[in-house]
């Protein structure tokens, strides 16, 4: 849990990168995140809280409908984004709601 807020805290001090650097790492550290969360391994309110901080960053499938990331520029354009997330089927699973 530490490990994963103190990447939190160095992604969120990149000014310097890339849009898609930024996104990638992101991407990676919230891979890391839902591979906690599938093993149990986080009490659900840390959980809870770091799923309600993603919002703000990913984009999401709304019934197919794509609503691009709030906050990560590399996420604002649909194939843009697939191409990104395509190593990340948990996240992409994550991302499609009904």
């Amino acid at each position: 849990m530490e490990k994963c807020i103190n990447d939190f805290r160095t992604f969120m001090n990149q000014d310097n990168k890339s849009a898609d650097v930024i996104a990638s790492e992101y991407i990676d550290l919230v891979n890391e995140e839902f591979f906690y969360f599938e093993k149990e391994y986080l009490p659900i309110d840390v959980c809870i809280e770091w799923i309600d901080g993603m919002i703000d960053y990913l984009p999401f499938y709304n019934e197919g409908v794509f609503i691009p990331s709030l906050r990560l520029r590399a996420l604002n354009d649909e194939q843009h984004t697939n191409i990104i997330l395509n190593s990340y089927p948990r996240i992409m699973k994550s991302i499609h709601l009904k």
